[in-house]
């Protein structure tokens, strides 16, 4: 057996080795200088854009003294930060303001009156509301005489397609219907008669002859395979949608119109109705419509509230007759600032406009005159006021002399800036000298 242990040198007495280690090492040399020089260019390139944004915050601070701005801006202070902050712009006069508020602007909401799942379990809230009927008391409304649009068979043919809608009816296809395919000239190429049901298609075989379509998916299968580019010719029928409307106003008191070159008195939207719960709120509230829109799951209820505080309903003043559970109690359906109609918000989502939950203008009192805003921020002489909570506090307005302290500003020194940083008057960046040896 061989024997692979070695000991250098030991013939010669030459530490053979240790020779070698130490030739690799002079041949390393240039190799290790490179890598010297890469870690000082890296120093270098750093010690570089430190003095360039050094020197961008300088230019900035140099421009900055040029402006007039620069030597009047205003420091605000409140007694009481709890009930109104507040900032000033540079036109502000100095002095001290008094506020009181009795009142803070909120926004209006309403919420479902009881659950809107009626199964034991609430219902998924990203699944098609049609295939969840039964457990929603889904109410829609059809939409007649779609035409459905072409559909070209793909390169590797098939037997398994989809309309563009779902949620059909048994009659949506009456008995003898039939799906027609052409060829590439136009030919009647096949025949098929529409056979209808709730089964999966995957579960289903047509049949020579018939097409199965799915009426809560619109899926359908064929009892056989179209070979490529043939084309099975848009069907005719009807489909399920929900539709509803709010009516909500602007700030200045105009309704808010999804088309507002065509105004019908409200913010109309339609969906089909395998569309998901969320997909109908998270669409309510992306709109221009002014409601936040959720599903709370713990209580089974929906909650609508407007994106505005204050009074927005022209129909309504600070004097309408709030009842003790913050609803409007005379005319109440006229002066909601969310008003709405359709069935799906009133029978399936258990919505009553007569619930609401009222909304209110900021109520206070300033320097001895009482007044109100539709919301929390209000400006008066150049003084921007964030009204927080129900209290008084007194706002202080003065100049802000300590800016021209610290920067120690005038056109003909940057001796702020150089304070600013903790500077000496120059940058420099070493070289670290390293010594090899072997």
């Amino acid at each position: 057996m061989a024997n692979d242990m070695r000991i250098g040198g030991l013939a010669s007495g030459i530490d053979t080795d240790s020779i070698v280690k130490k030739l690799m090492n002079v041949e390393r040399m240039p190799l290790d200088k490179m890598e010297q020089d890469k870690t000082w260019m890296t120093w270098q390139r750093d010690a570089y854009r430190e003095v360039n944004a050094l020197l961008f915050d300088l230019d900035s601070a140099a421009f900055d003294m040029k402006l007039s701005g620069t030597y009047q801006s205003k420091t605000v202070s409140s007694s009481n930060d709890g009930a109104v902050t507040a900032t000033a712009s540079t036109s502000a006069a100095n002095g001290s303001h008094t506020i009181d508020v009795h009142q803070v602007a909120t926004a209006a909401y309403n919420i479902s009156e009881g659950g809107i799942s009626t199964g034991d379990e609430n219902i998924n809230t990203d699944a098609s509301l049609w295939e969840q009927r039964s457990n929603l008391g889904l109410t829609v409304d059809w939409e007649s005489g779609y035409e459905n649009s072409d559909i070209t068979v793909g390169e590797n043919g098939g037997d398994t397609f989809k309309l563009e809608k779902g949620a059909l009816t048994w009659d949506s296809f009456p008995d003898g219907s039939e799906i027609i395919v052409t060829n590439s000239e136009s030919e009647v190429d096949r025949e098929y008669t529409v056979v209808t049901g709730r089964e999966a298609i995957e579960d289903v075989d047509p049949g020579e002859g018939n097409v199965y379509i799915n009426i809560d998916t619109g899926e359908m299968k064929l009892g056989d395979t179209l070979p490529k580019d043939g084309i099975i010719q848009g069907p005719t029928y009807h489909y399920a949608t929900i539709n509803f409307q709010f009516q909500t106003y602007d700030t200045n008191g105009e309704i808010i119109e999804d088309d507002p070159e065509n105004p019908n008195g409200g913010y109309d939207f339609t969906f089909d109705a395998t569309a998901s719960l969320n997909q109908i709120l998270n669409e309510i509230s992306g709109s221009d419509v002014g409601i936040s829109a959720f599903y709370d799951g713990f209580t089974d209820k929906v909650s609508f509230q407007r994106t505005e505080t204050g009074i927005l309903n022209p129909n309504r003043d600070s004097n309408s007759t709030i009842g003790d559970d913050g609803t409007i109690l005379n005319n109440k359906t006229q002066q909601a600032e969310i008003r709405m109609s359709g069935t799906f918000l009133t029978d399936t989502l258990n919505m009553n406009p007569e619930n609401e939950d009222a909304s209110q203008n900021a109520k206070f009192t300033l320097d001895g005159l009482t007044t109100e805003r539709k919301f929390n921020t209000l400006n008066i002489s150049g003084v921007t006021f964030s009204i927080k909570s129900e209290g008084v506090s007194t706002v202080s307005v003065e100049d802000n002399t300590e800016l021209a302290i610290i920067l120690k500003v005038d056109r003909k020194t940057v001796e702020g800036w150089v304070l600013r940083h903790g500077l000496p008057c120059k940058k420099r960046t070493t070289k670290e000298k390293r010594i090899f040896s072997f």
